[in-house]
């Protein structure tokens, strides 16, 4: 990008001593009280933390960099039918509150397929950094997950919650900060939607076609399918959940994400109708001024923004906060899962004084690998789809498998686990050809019209798409149908496959492992038999 030497002393210093807050919160609170003694104070926070930190913590988590990149690029290029994803939290929020929560709360379960998401958070700052500054890529990733591995290993979730507070702020803080700006630079806001609504960025696209990219139905329905593992297995929701010191504040803080998520989702919606509006006749992709979508922020930002100084330097930093509170609470949960679920199957016991020690070398293990995989993901396409296609193949299996579990008597271990292969492999062959033979997935149209005429000329043939994987390939599959696919498949096969393989007798089920139907009776009777005044 053209631009990044935009990018001043005082940005650099805002950058720092932002940075510098968080990881002073999370000393601090890793210190206070003599924590970290135990896995329960450093894993958990010694289940001890009130509802509202950690609704803020979990809506902290997915409005991380992909979010912050991700979302604006996306509305910018697809319109702005994302955002009705976030209704999709009506049906999530109530289903992890009342069916998933109560099981996950008496048996402390968690999840474990953080790794690449990790990978993919902290790709997005690091592409960012490159972007204004002028960093390079790589160097920024490296830099980036190595101050993210330290940080959570040093500090325990109490101080990583906390610090999650103080970088949502940020966010909040800097992407309004963009908003105000922009709108203000397009003329109003009434113009930003009337710009919008002429460059079809306002369009809803009501095709049953699965193989369209974008419809009505794919975040309406299949949205439902990418939100409900971000909620019930992800082990970055999940965990967070499980600080809490009572159940009641745990399902309090999981009700109050419903209003929270829909309210990030369209803050980052309009950043992208907003920055839409201001480059709607002089496209900076068509002009070779980004090379990617997911520059389009941070290039607005550095234009816009660049002669303020300061306010890049807290973008930058609010990026960076996202990336460590996601990745830090992520290795903090692969640490948990590995310690609690997968070393006993190696080491009988590991003494008490010597869990801590064991969970911050486990951290630094997952952050290396994490670190490892976001050198790889920047050939994967927009961040918004490396995130969606992977919460997909993994996350629709994971429910699919949680629901067996938790919703039927029937289910049983050679049955959910022919249904897990099914329904993974299944999904992985679909996205690993889409990303082999990638489906051309037509944008809304872009404009050159009043660029400058320094910026122009180039050979268009040079970006027109390259070819793609017939219309009807089952790789054409728009990608957020997976989270769907994989959930059937691993629901059905799993089911069928249970009833092949009889459970043996001494196989039996713990009542705390199921839903408890009888509540929901029992709710409706109570609601019932309520005398109206």
């Amino acid at each position: 990008m053209a631009i990044h030497g935009h990018f001043t002393a005082v940005d650099f210093v805002v950058f720092s001593l932002t940075l510098l807050a968080s990881m002073g919160i999370g000393i601090f609170y890793s210190r206070a009280g003599g924590a970290q003694q135990n896995n329960n104070e450093y894993l958990m926070a010694g289940r001890s933390m009130a509802s509202i930190p950690v609704a803020i913590s979990v809506l902290a988590s997915f409005v991380s960099s992909i979010a912050i990149l991700g979302t604006p690029a996306e509305v910018y290029t697809y319109g702005v039918q994302y955002w009705l994803q976030s209704f999709t939290n009506f049906i999530s929020v109530p289903v992890m509150a009342l069916v998933f929560l109560p099981v996950y709360y008496n048996l402390r379960l968690t999840s474990s397929y953080e790794v690449l998401y990790t990978a993919i958070v902290l790709y997005g700052p690091s592409l960012t950094l490159e972007s204004v500054t002028g960093f390079p890529l790589w160097l920024s990733t490296i830099v980036t997950g190595l101050v993210c591995t330290f940080y959570t290993t040093v500090g325990g979730m109490k101080a990583v919650i906390w610090t999650d507070v103080f970088q949502g702020i940020v966010m909040l803080v800097g992407m309004t900060t963009i908003i105000i700006v922009g709108t203000v630079k397009v003329g109003s806001l009434g113009k930003v939607f009337d710009v919008a609504y002429k460059g079809h960025r306002l369009d809803f696209d009501f095709s049953i076609d699965p193989t369209r990219r974008a419809t009505f139905w794919v975040f309406i329905i299949g949205g439902a399918f990418q939100m409900l593992p971000v909620y019930a297995t992800n082990q970055t929701a999940v965990q967070r959940f499980l600080t809490s010191r009572s159940f009641k504040s745990a399902q309090r803080a999981v009700w109050m994400n419903l209003p929270l998520n829909i309210f990030s989702t369209t803050v980052t919606v309009l950043t992208g109708l907003v920055i839409y509006a201001y480059y709607a006749s002089c496209d900076p992709s068509s002009t070779r001024e980004i090379s990617t979508d997911d520059e389009i922020l941070p290039y607005f930002v550095m234009e816009v923004l660049g002669k303020y100084h300061g306010i890049p330097g807290v973008f930058v930093a609010s990026l960076f906060c996202g990336t460590l509170s996601t990745v830090a609470s992520g290795l903090n949960a692969l640490a948990a899962v590995t310690v609690e679920d997968f070393a006993p199957l190696v080491v009988r016991h590991i003494p008490t004084e010597r869990e801590t020690l064991v969970s911050k070398l486990l951290v630094c293990i997952y952050g290396l690998i994490s670190l490892g995989l976001a050198l790889l993901v920047s050939k994967l396409g927009m961040i918004l789809q490396m995130s969606a296609t992977m919460f997909g193949t993994t996350g629709g299996p994971m429910l699919g498998m949680f629901s067996l579990g938790i919703l039927t008597t029937r289910a049983n271990t050679k049955g959910v686990w022919i249904g897990v292969l099914a329904g993974f492999w299944t999904v992985t062959w679909i996205s690993i050809g889409a990303l082999v033979n990638p489906p051309q997935y037509p944008t809304q149209p872009m404009s050159i019209a009043e660029c400058p005429s320094n910026m122009t000329n180039f050979n268009m043939s040079s970006i027109q798409p390259a070819e793609s994987v017939p219309p009807r390939s089952v790789y054409a599959l728009s990608f957020f149908w997976y989270g769907l696919l994989g959930f059937s498949i691993t629901y059905i096969i799993g089911y069928f496959a249970s009833l092949i393989f009889k459970k043996h007798d001494d196989e039996r089920i713990d009542p705390q492992l199921l839903f408890d139907y009888s509540s929901i009776l029992e709710n409706h009777r109570l609601m019932v038999s309520t005398p109206q005044r």
